[in-house]
């Protein structure tokens, strides 16, 4: 047949001549039509009779529909009846019996007909996901496409789920293909069959020395040895890249209890290859005893039907090894199982990796918040050099707040740093050091006003913390500015509680209107003083003092909301959820 090459439709592959062959690798219906959609808008736009026998996880009507969004004038082209989109049990069954020498023949019997009516040719591609029962004649159908559609005007590209192939099966898919599309780090490769390769250069060669046989039978039997040594090669392949990977396959046979390990399998547990795999049992032997219920529980839920994916620890004469895990049973037209399959990848080394680079982040992390505080530090001193420049009262005091404000912010910072956490702190601990810290701060010579602390652990996160701790570090100074006269004695108090703790402690208490309609508080924070109050006239939702104007914005800024009582000295009530849970 003549050279006539013909655009793919996709990239890796570029232009093909009649008579290709190929098949395709793939996981999700996204890997599906990555390869499809241009495959056959290719063959639309360049005059070709195209035919999509489909099957899960692509139907009809969903696929018509890509097709329609993806090539312009689909329509016009399904009008037209340069494309047939069918299910499998029309493109390959009949009365659900696979006759592969029917199906072929009738894909022959189309190219005639859409060459006779004008088309170039014919693009085929057929989904094998449908294969149970029915995977042998398959093959024997496969061997025979690829050993006539070089006589004809056809492309073909086939397509199979890795999820429904085992080793063999992929074994089987290669060896009838000219070269396979596969995934690999998310980007597709074409994989070439190196083994029908050689075949066809051997082929050629025989035909060349045809007129000398006796002469070539030498070289003859070295070829076929050639052959044989590459299908023993395509083993070693898969072997070797199972060494690379780590990860070693099995197969339990139900029926007659017998089990198959691929070699890695046996290196991932320390031990010699061996013509059968261990028993359940005795690999359990192998398997932490602290993991052995976790993989036993997966079996089971195997057995009902779950697939499972996990990672436990094994047990080599070497050293602990961790491995991920992935299993499936297969069950017969009876809901019986009949045979387990499944993966064990070796990733100590992964895991190795991945909890250095947690400890290098945390220690970044740290690092940072170390950073943060020590400049911090320096702005709140540069705010006490400054106020050595002035003498006015009220200047003054806007500066010690603004030191105070910054002291509150490093104060934060230093927790993250020495904690044991990166994102959250004790903000209990975190009050206690604060309200001392103020204390100190306006040392006003009065030891009659004490500090009473009533406080439940609680670990917030930054964005909850900061603007909570400048809450606190005002309030808790406006009480010690203007509640207690000179000499005066008092109590400040400070509680924090979980929104259940409180409920339990004051099974009486009520919310009040103000909250009732956010209903998710996590938290509640209350500064009281016994001191003489604020007065009734000034409204702290609406003071002029920045000090009440930063709480207001602040507990917006939290989601939370704030209450005051004015009874027996001032009471703030703050409610508030941890931002980002």
């Amino acid at each position: 047949m003549e050279e006539n090459l013909r655009d793919s439709g996709i990239d890796i592959i570029g232009d093909v001549p009649w008579g290709t062959h190929f098949c395709q690798l793939y996981q999700t219906k996204g890997d599906l039509m990555e390869i499809l959609l241009p495959y056959f808008k290719a063959g639309l736009e360049n005059n070709e009779f195209c035919i999509w026998v489909t099957s899960e996880p692509l139907d009809v009507e969903e696929i018509k529909g890509t097709l329609r969004r993806n090539i312009p004038d689909f329509d016009a082209y399904l009008e037209n009846g340069q494309i047939e989109i069918i299910p499998y049990i029309q493109g390959y069954l009949k009365n659900g019996v696979l006759d592969f020498k029917k199906v072929l023949s009738g894909w022959v019997e189309k190219t005639s007909q859409s060459l006779a009516i004008g088309y170039d040719g014919l693009r085929f591609s057929g989904n094998s996901f449908w294969l149970e029962t029915h995977w042998e004649d398959f093959v024997c159908y496969e061997e025979e496409v690829d050993s006539i559609i070089g006589k004809y005007r056809i492309i073909a590209l086939c397509t199979y789920s890795l999820d429904k192939c085992n080793v063999t099966g992929i074994a089987d898919i290669v060896s009838n293909h000219q070269f396979i599309l596969a995934k690999k780090e998310g980007k597709w490769e074409r994989i070439e069959n190196s083994g029908r390769k050689r075949a066809e250069e051997a082929e050629i060669k025989l035909k060349e020395t045809l007129e000398n046989l006796e002469e070539k039978v030498k070289e003859r039997t070295a070829e076929l040895e050639e052959a044989y040594n590459s299908l023993l090669e395509n083993e070693r392949s898969l072997s070797e890249a199972q060494k690379i990977a780590h990860i070693g396959n099995w197969e339990w046979d139900f029926t007659n209890n017998k089990a198959h390990w691929s070699d890695e399998m046996y290196n991932i547990v320390g031990l010699s290859p061996q013509k059968f795999g261990l028993s359940y049992n005795k690999f359990l032997n192998y398997v932490h005893s602290d993991d052995r219920d976790y993989l036993n529980n997966a079996i089971k839920k195997a057995l009902n039907g779950k697939p499972f994916g996990i990672d436990y620890r094994i047990l080599t004469d070497e050293a602990e090894r961790i491995v991920h895990a992935q299993g499936e049973v297969i069950f017969d037209e009876k809901r019986t199982p009949v045979r387990m399959r499944g993966t064990v990848q070796d990733i100590t080394e992964r895991k190795i990796a991945e909890e250095a680079l947690e400890r290098m982040e945390k220690i970044r992390i740290k690092e940072i918040h170390h950073r943060i505080k020590n400049n911090l530090q320096v702005i709140s001193s540069l705010l006490s050099l400054e106020a050595e420049r002035f003498s006015d009262a009220k200047m003054l005091e806007a500066l010690r707040e603004s030191q105070n404000r910054v002291a509150s912010m490093a104060l934060i910072h230093e927790e993250l740093y020495e904690g044991d956490k990166i994102d959250t702190f004790d903000f209990a601990a975190y009050l206690r050091k604060l309200a001392s810290d103020l204390f100190s701060s306006y040392n006003l010579g009065n030891d009659g006003i004490s500090l009473k602390l009533d406080l439940e652990q609680a670990y917030l996160g930054m964005d909850t913390a900061i603007p909570l701790g400048i809450i606190v570090n005002e309030l808790i100074s406006n009480s010690l500015k203007h509640a207690f006269p000179a000499g005066s004695e008092g109590e400040i108090y400070i509680s924090l509680w979980k929104t259940e703790t409180f409920a339990d402690k004051h099974e009486t208490y009520c919310p009040g209107s103000y909250c009732m309609e956010k209903d998710d508080f996590q938290y509640i924070l209350k500064v009281s003083d016994n001191g003489k109050g604020i007065p009734e006239e000034i409204d702290f939702e609406n003071s002029d003092s920045l000090g009440l104007q930063l709480v207001n914005i602040l507990v917006e800024q939290i989601d939370g909301c704030i209450k005051l009582k004015r009874n027996n000295g001032t009471e703030f009530t703050i409610r508030f959820r941890n931002v980002g849970e």
